[in-house]
């Protein structure tokens, strides 16, 4: 049997290829996939920024079609998700549980070397797979990896009860920061976006934003700083230029508080005053992949504490991944999650 996957062979060309499908080891599972969801990252692997050649897809939904011998935590017919960062398991950071730092594995990870789930199967280690209910749809369940990576920086942050909360980036991971934050128990949201992202900061106030902000209209500094007195307690950056944002998220903080930077500079860098952080005695986190928090991340989607259908804008089959990505990039509609399936 025949299985097609995308592979990048070039600088922005990609084929549709046919390969065997991968029989399933003693401790793998085959998932049909039904659903993977576009990532900014795929583009720049599209791109050839990194190693090549490589296939793409790591947000999937999918049934497990056939297991390894000695599978034991899913069963045939179960409808999973799966980690895309779920390392060797026995090395020093695996074993203390920062398995998204695998020594074995992080540098195949630094090529975009994932799972490949632009395709029709894929083959994984059963602790990477995760069960989630019928009720979180195909295209739902897409999203349950952008918003365990949301989840974890948000948790990374140190998010509680009757805390005030700043996201930087009204995204897709924007948008599941601001629910993870309230459904941690944040009481004030406060989302920052430009008059290009209009239509997201919208979203952002149905799904619980208490303000909003279009930097072009007003401060968003004196903003926060009116609205919470001293200072957030966490901001969150999901915004693609992190490195810029830095030095503006020091000015929305609050002493003593808390910044978690999960959105991506493209390796830009930009001046910052680090005399902030030490006055401020501020902690700052980066958030890498998100361990430890799929569980939580799927009953917070299941509950309905967090809402992924209102993201989904565009869902394609999966041989137009092409026109996805000129969606995605070009941004000429209204766009914020694009779905494929295969």
């Amino acid at each position: 049997m025949k299985s097609r996957q995308v592979k990048v062979i070039g600088p922005y060309k990609a084929v549709i290829e046919e390969v065997e499908v991968p029989k399933p080891r003693s401790h793998e599972v085959l998932i049909r996939v039904r659903a993977v969801g576009v990532c900014r990252t795929d583009l720049e692997l599209f791109s050839g920024k990194y190693a090549l050649p490589v296939v793409l897809g790591h947000e999937v939904c999918g049934v497990v079609v056939e297991v390894g011998d000695l599978v034991g935590s899913v069963e045939i017919g179960d409808k999973v998700v799966v980690e895309c960062t779920m390392g060797c398991g026995y090395c020093p950071e695996c074993i203390s549980g920062r398995y998204n730092l695998c020594i074995n594995y992080r540098g195949k990870w630094a090529d975009g070397i994932l799972i490949g789930a632009y395709s029709d199967y894929i083959c994984v280690n059963e602790r990477a797979v995760h069960k989630i209910p019928e009720s979180i749809s195909d295209v739902e369940g897409a999203l349950i990896e952008p918003t365990s990576v949301s989840l974890r920086a948000v948790k990374r942050a140190n998010v509680s009860t009757g805390d005030s909360v700043v996201i930087i980036g009204p995204g897709t991971i924007g948008l599941l920061s601001l629910q993870a934050a309230k459904a941690l128990g944040a009481t004030q949201v406060i989302l920052i976006g430009t008059p290009r992202s209009e239509y997201k900061l919208k979203l952002g106030k149905e799904l619980g934003a208490d303000i909003t902000v279009n930097i072009e209209e007003e401060s968003a500094v004196e903003t926060v700083l009116h609205v919470t007195g001293r200072g957030a307690d966490a901001v969150i950056i999901a915004a693609s230029n992190a490195a810029k944002v830095l030095d503006t998220a020091l000015d929305m903080v609050k002493p003593g508080g808390s910044i978690s930077i999960v959105g991506l500079s493209g390796g830009e860098t930009a001046p910052i005053n680090s005399d902030k952080i030490v006055f401020k005695d501020v902690s700052i986190y980066g958030c890498f992949s998100s361990p430890n928090v799929w569980e939580n991340a799927i009953k917070l989607v299941s509950n309905g504490l967090v809402r992924v259908k209102p993201l989904i804008t565009h869902v394609l089959p999966l041989v137009e991944f092409e026109k996805a990505f000129r969606i995605v990039s070009e941004r000429k509609e209204k766009v914020i999650k694009v779905v494929l399936k295969p």
